[in-house]
């Protein structure tokens, strides 16, 4: 079993809210990270791309340099991807549907992708979680979580990863 964390748990940039309700994250952030300049914290240097993480229309190198979401309704988040002032692409979340869920002031998006053959034919398993939060400076924050496991044939052997990555985002409007 391999597992790492590469970010504390009590994150001090976090903002701190309690309870099943979603906190209010409309604004318009940079879609590309920024490094937190603290030598307490794990500085993920990987550029990532805010839109291609939420919108699955939207590809990691697509040109994308805002993202805008969106809450009209206290239960559908709409994001959009955005290139100067044109929309590039959108997606609808629905509290309702389950689209995501609230807690602890995050949003949580699960994904589970289908079973597919892995090595030696056996059944793959893999899935991750975004959350988003609110930085205790109104920016945002992503963290992406996957687990990966399998069994390896020969010798029977389970295999487990487990791992979790914390982007920060700037909040321009």
């Amino acid at each position: 079993m391999i597992s790492h964390q590469k970010y504390p748990e009590s994150n001090k940039f976090l903002a701190k809210e309690m309870g099943a309700s979603c906190v209010d994250m409309e604004g318009v952030y940079n879609n590309s990270n920024f490094e937190v300049e603290d030598k307490r914290i794990f500085k993920n240097t990987s550029t990532i791309s805010l839109a291609s993480h939420l919108i699955p229309a939207v590809a990691p190198n697509q040109k994308v340099d805002k993202v805008k979401i969106n809450q009209h309704d206290p239960n559908v988040l709409e994001i959009l991807a955005l290139e100067g002032e044109d929309v590039v692409a959108s997606q609808k979340y629905d509290l309702e549907k389950k689209d995501y869920q609230c807690k602890d002031g995050r949003i949580i998006f699960k994904y589970h992708y289908p079973d597919m053959a892995g090595i030696m034919g056996q059944p793959l398993h893999n899935s991750n979680h975004l959350e988003l939060s609110r930085t205790i400076h109104s920016d945002l924050a992503l963290r992406e979580s996957t687990v990966f496991y399998n069994i390896l044939v020969i010798p029977p052997l389970p295999l487990f990863l487990n791992g979790s990555e914390l982007y920060f985002f700037r909040k321009i409007e």
